[in-house]
């Protein structure tokens, strides 16, 4: 796709858009799929996807738009060493079943009159998902080399080759636009992208001899229009000298202004009236910088079944750490964690230079085996959520919650999802009567999902019989495991107290979950 006609080819954009179920609506409304006159329809709360057999035209609902065109949709499972396996649902057969860690990936026209493409990931399960989607999935090259922004975050990113992982906290909506980076500036997306139903971009094209990139856009009043673009460091380093508008523009009042660092370049225009401005952008080529590779010192360790904490150091500037199952992380010379690892799960790193060039040799390498994950309690024989507690108290969003987090959604505590159990919020008390048959109190605890992008998010759970205490956990963080409790009741006791602490921070996103818990009966509990 390098060193085409007029540059459009080369802006194979995508958008990426990472939709998590989120609010009493989303959650309690179970994804559906139905096949209609040879189209099958997935849809959950506010999220639809179809895609037709007969000729592959999908239509996907991403924000204010509904995007269709021939593409692509298939459905993401984890696999063997959390290594996706891809369903194209297009060719699918009688009934497809969606589950709650399931991804559904669609490829869909972004633009009607450019070659711009978008897609739309949807984390079925409402937790937050890094799992890798390969390019080859969506039907894409799998040697392509992606640049991203992701307009949720305000960020660019990449390179990205072969697959593409973004990480969306739980009820988090996220957009991410990618093109092919080629040896030429590229536009990756705008500020108008996404909004509305109509499209803010008329035209654009590369003028290879001016080394100019230029078009049209629908600006609105007083409002500040952004063009996001990649400016390749490589092979040559491209560095953007001026961006102008036509000259009836700049005579209507139109102003411009330009901010790269480093191959990420913004341009912003705004205009006194809504008016379509013509515009382009200056380049001039430079010598790319040269990186001197040294001795790097690289190693993994498996911090707790589900995270590997990543070292690396004496790296050439930024690198590429890539997982065997295709996820990526980029970093400089320092500590990374990998919280999006299975347990038992035997993974291998290896660290290579960031290039822009394509796949660059390995220059350090490690493996690692994450641990199991601790036993599950056995579950009970009466769930709390069948009971009437004496007394609950929440420190947020009203009552405690039967069967979901505080915030409506599946319990989910680093990536498990439990149908039963109570949601809450620090501080909370949960009282709850004590029958003669009642031998022990169980339950998995943990801070939900939908804080695990919160590092404040801190949370302890301690079990009482009236007043003596039976259990005390840790401070639990969004990236501790679940705490399992397992706890024999006292002959005589008349209640039994569930107290969930602030970890001494504060209530700020302290979300916990008493999740499977109740009471055993006799013997023990189905396992």
């Amino acid at each position: 796709m390098r060193g085409c006609r007029d540059g459009l080819s080369r802006l194979t954009a995508l958008v990426v858009a990472l939709l998590v179920l989120g609010g009493a609506a989303a959650a309690a409304e179970a994804v559906t799929a139905i096949r209609e006159g040879g189209v099958l329809k997935l849809a959950g709360g506010k999220v639809a996807f179809s895609v037709k057999a007969a000729d592959g035209t999908v239509s996907v609902l991403v924000g204010e738009r509904t995007l269709t065109g021939k593409g692509a949709l298939v459905k993401l499972s984890p696999g063997e060493g959390g290594k996706a396996q891809a369903t194209d649902l297009a060719k699918a057969k009688g009934t497809v079943e969606v589950g709650d860690s399931d991804v559904i990936a669609a490829r869909v026209p972004l633009h009607p009159r450019l070659p711009l493409t978008a897609v739309a990931l949807w984390d079925v399960g409402g937790g937050a998902s890094l799992l890798p989607v390969a390019l080859e999935a969506l039907g894409m090259p799998a040697d392509a080399v992606l640049a991203g922004y992701d307009l949720a975050e305000d960020e660019f990113f990449g390179p990205v080759i072969g697959s593409l992982a973004r990480r969306v906290g739980g009820g988090q909506f996220s957009v991410v636009a990618v093109a092919r980076a080629g040896d030429a500036p590229a536009l990756l997306c705008t500020s108008g992208s996404l909004a509305g139903k109509g499209d803010d971009l008329a035209k654009v094209s590369w003028d290879a001899k001016g080394s100019v990139l230029s078009g049209t856009s629908s600006v609105a009043k007083d409002a500040r229009y952004e063009l996001r673009l990649l400016a390749p460091p490589e092979p040559v380093r491209w560095v953007a000298d001026a961006a102008t508008v036509a000259a009836a523009d700049a005579k209507a009042g139109v102003r411009t202004m330009v901010m790269q660092t480093g191959p990420w370049l913004r341009v912003y225009l705004q205009s006194p009236e809504a008016r379509a401005v013509s515009w382009q952008v200056k380049f001039s080529r430079k010598p790319p910088r040269e990186v001197v590779a040294g001795a790097v010192r690289f190693t993994a360790q498996a911090v707790s079944p589900r995270c590997v904490a990543l070292s690396c150091y004496g790296a050439p500037g930024k690198v590429v750490i890539r997982r065997n199952d295709g996820a990526e992380l980029v970093t400089g010379n320092g500590t990374i964690d990998d919280s999006a690892v299975a347990a038992s799960t035997a993974y291998t790193y290896s660290v290579h230079p960031l290039s822009w060039a394509g796949r660059k040799p390995s220059v350090a390498e490690a493996k690692v085996k994450t641990p199991d994950l601790p036993p599950l309690p056995p579950l009970p024989t009466v769930f709390l959520g069948d009971l009437k507690p004496v007394k609950a108290t929440n420190g947020w969003n009203g009552e405690p919650r039967k069967d979901t987090s505080i915030e409506d959604k599946p319990i989910r505590i680093r990536g498990e999802v439990f149908k039963r159990g109570i949601g809450v919020h620090a501080i909370s008390e949960l009282v709850y009567e004590v029958r003669p048959n009642y031998k022990r109190f169980v339950a998995a605890v943990g801070v939900d999902d939908e804080k695990n992008d919160t590092p404040s998010a801190s949370v302890t759970f301690e079990v009482y019989a009236d007043d003596k205490v039976l259990y005390k956990s840790k401070v639990l963080t969004p990236r501790d495991e679940r705490v399992s409790i397992d706890v024999a009741i006292p002959k005589g006791a008349k209640v039994v107290r569930l107290v969930v602490g602030d970890g001494g921070n504060g209530i700020g996103c302290d979300h916990a979950d008493w999740a499977n818990a109740g009471f055993i009966t006799e013997g023990k509990g189905a396992p």
